[in-house]
This record gives C-alpha cells, structure tokens and sequence, in this order.
C-alpha cells in the first residue's frame, strides 16, 4: 500500500510543480544563518492588484518588507530592492515598479534585498481583451501545430486561470491530508517533492503542518540528509538542496554545503563507480545536479558545471531532437533536459537555441490526440498518455516560457488538458 499511495504522491508532486510553472533556480535566501534552522531574517513581499492584467495595460509592482522591530510586526515599503523579471535583474528605487504588459507571454517576478529573505515568486498571466480576442479570432486559428485556419473558434479551448488555480488547490489540499505528526508525506522521497510543490505555491515548509503537529521542515531537520534511500545518492543530494532552498534555507547552511560537497567529491571528482563521469550511468543524476548547482548561483566556470551541461546536449538525438537519459529517447527525458538546459543557459552557459527548436519539434511531433505524452501500449500499441511523463515535459515548456497557445495539436489539445482532466475528485492521480 505504501508503495502504491508513493507512486501516486510522487506522480501528483511533479504535477503540481509543472502546473505552477515552478522555476528551481529561483528559490534561495540571502540570508547567512548557518544552522539550518527558521530563519528570523524579515521577509520581502509583491502586491499586484491583479495577477491576469490585459495586454498592453501597466499594472504596479508594489513591493513591501516586514519590519519585525515594530509588534506587532508591519508591512512597510521596501525602496533599493533588486526585482528579477523574467530573470531579468531590474533595480527599483522607490518600492513601485511600473510594469508594461506587452505579451500573453506570463511573467515570473521575485524581489531581493540585502538583508531580507526573497519574496515568493509570482506569475502574471497577461490576458487579451475582449476587443483583442475578438481580432484574434478573426484572423484564423494559429496556435499550436493545428495545421489548419478553418477550425472553428471554440476548438482550441484555453483552461482559464481560475481553472488551473484550482487544480493547483486540490493537489496541495491532498498533500496537507496525507501529513503524518512527524511532519513526513510518506518518506523523505516525497517529503522533499512536497516541499518544492508547497513552495512553488507561495508556502514555506515551517509553515506546513497538520493537526498541531511537527512541519515538514521539523521532518526535514530531522533525518539524515547526507544519507541515500534513493537507487542513487547522486540525485537525492542536490534534491535534498532544491527542496532545502524551496523552505527558505539559505545557500550558505551547513547542510547544502555538505550535500554540494558529496556532489563534487563522491559523486563527480571521487566517482569510482563510473569514473570521469557524476553518479551513476546516464543523465538522471547529471540533470539534477545542474538544476541544483545552478539554484546555488555557482561560478559558471566551475568543471563540473561545464561538464553537466555538456554531457546533457550529448544525449540529444541528432536525427528526431528528442533527448535520452540513457535508455532510449523519450518525451520526459526530453522535457526534463528542457528544463535543466534553459536554466542554464539563463545563468550564462552557452547553449544554442537549436538545442531547443529541435526538442521541440520532436515534442510535437510525439504528442498524443488528448495533448499529453506517454507510451505505446504493450499489447495494444494504442497511445496512452501518462501524467507523469506530460509533467515532465510541461517542465520544459514552463522553462521555455511558452503557453497553453503554443501546444495546441490538430486536435485542439494541449498538456494542461490531461492535467486539469485527469485529477479526481480527492485531489490526486491514479
């Protein structure tokens, strides 16, 4: 039963990361606490009156801190703070940024100051106006791979935000249900997965307990977090760090030091397994590592940066585009790489946007009727779409910022349907 309620949790985990368009690079602190314990530093925050502005409207970025001298603590505007846009760094003097919403394209924003911990990113979903979308329809049907302007205006259907935003809801209410007192979602596995999902919905893991009982950061503090139950101890240390840094713990502890350290000693420079290489055979263990290193603001000239990134581009197939993580090209490994490559290539690393194009096209080119992605059928050799494999891959097309608009198929289908149509009624997947 364990096993089976694992799956499902690990399934739904990864879901909700894709539908929050979670960005692993994002989430760290500046604050200097070495003992991997809840910070007191004061926390930023960003007001927006709306989180689905029309295009080509303005909306302000109201950015505010915590001043925890006052009790009861106040909200207090935050001048000299550092926005991240797109990832873009904007410098803001007077705590009101004036933002121009120029495309459907969402944007992703966080604030940072010296002294205070990050805010929670946000997501602003621009939407077109009713004079905007009527001029759309009128010019024909062009999302997608359609190959055809003769659909008719309601095929290619958008999930609207609301829908999404409850979607997200119901997974994150099923999680806080299956909390035990010790604060765990089944092991430390899920318990790590949890952590980014909840911060990925604007929740801290200190924050997360059920019935009076320990958090999920009181079970992260808890265990042995240089310890491996995992088929690899190579890609549970630098997810122990994504989920370490999603709780609000800063880069600077002395337990992301020492599972950074296991990653470049035992797993890279000391690799006795599979020398010359990190972890173990295939990409699995390297995509991780990337995402975390990067997540870490390492030096872009570091080796084993390089390498990783390197190593990477090499399994990418050159006749379909699609990439391997050692068995055989297949969509999640492809959406996987997606993400690790984009990330990279935003903190500097040479990556070409063909790398892109290509994997893109072989993401099209392999998507089912229903939207998603998945396996031939062992007996039947009918499609059929897996949740955890479309997750994957929405990974990737969240990295590369592109939208329900850009995935339709002829079908008038995209990944965000089987997403949002498959979740039952307790919030999880099957």
């Amino acid at each position: 039963m364990k096993t089976v309620l694992s799956k499902i949790l690990f399934v739904t985990v990864v879901t909700i990361l894709s539908l929050s368009a979670f960005n692993f690079v994002y989430a760290d602190t500046t604050s200097t606490d070495n003992n991997l314990s809840t910070t007191t530093s004061a926390h930023l925050q960003i007001e927006v009156s709306t989180t689905t502005p029309f295009i080509n409207s303005t909306i302000n970025l109201n950015i505010i801190a915590e001043n925890l001298e006052n009790d009861p603590i106040t909200w207090e505007s935050s001048p000299s703070t550092t926005l991240f846009i797109n990832n873009e760094e904007l410098f803001d003097e007077d705590g009101i940024y004036e933002l121009e919403i120029t495309t459907t394209t969402p944007y992703t924003i966080y604030a940072k100051k010296d002294g205070f911990l990050n805010s929670e990113l946000i997501t602003i979903t621009p939407v077109l106006s009713e004079n905007d979308s009527n001029e759309t329809n009128t010019d024909g049907n062009s999302s997608g791979n359609s190959s055809s302007n003769n659909q008719t205006e309601t095929t290619n259907s958008i999930i609207t935000n609301e829908t999404l935003k409850q979607t997200a809801e119901k997974i994150i209410e099923y999680f806080r249900s299956q909390q035990d007192s010790e604060g765990k979602i089944i092991d430390g596995n899920i318990t790590d997965w949890a952590i980014m999902s909840f911060g990925a919905n604007g929740e801290y893991a200190e924050d997360i307990s059920k019935d009076g009982g320990k958090s999920l950061l009181d079970y992260e503090k808890s265990y042995d977090l240089d310890s491996s139950t995992d088929m690899s101890a190579c890609a549970t240390y630098p997810r122990h760090i994504l989920a370490l840094l999603s709780a609000g713990i800063p880069k600077t502890d002395n337990a992301i030091i020492g599972l950074q350290e296991k990653m470049q000693g035992l797993c890279y420079t000391e690799n006795t397994v599979t020398p010359n290489t990190y972890g173990i055979e295939g990409t699995n263990d390297d995509i991780f590592a990337l995402l975390a290193l990067l997540a870490l603001d390492e030096d872009s000239n570091q080796e084993i940066i390089t390498y990783l990134t390197a190593n990477i581009i090499k399994t990418q197939d050159e006749s379909n585009g699609g990439f391997s993580m050692g068995w055989g090209v297949t969509p999640d490994a492809t959406g996987a790489s997606i993400n690790a490559l984009k990330n990279a290539q935003k903190k500097g690393f040479e990556v070409t946007e063909e790398v892109f194009a290509q994997a893109t096209s072989y993401l099209k080119q392999n998507q089912f009727t229903d939207g998603g992605w998945g396996y031939l059928d062992y007996v039947t050799s009918e499609p059929t779409t897996d949740i955890l494999t479309t997750s994957w891959v929405m990974m990737g097309i969240n990295s590369l910022e592109q939208t329900q608009e850009d995935w339709f198929n002829t079908a008038g289908k995209n990944p965000w349907n089987v997403l949002v149509n498959n979740l039952n009624e307790d919030g999880y997947y099957t």
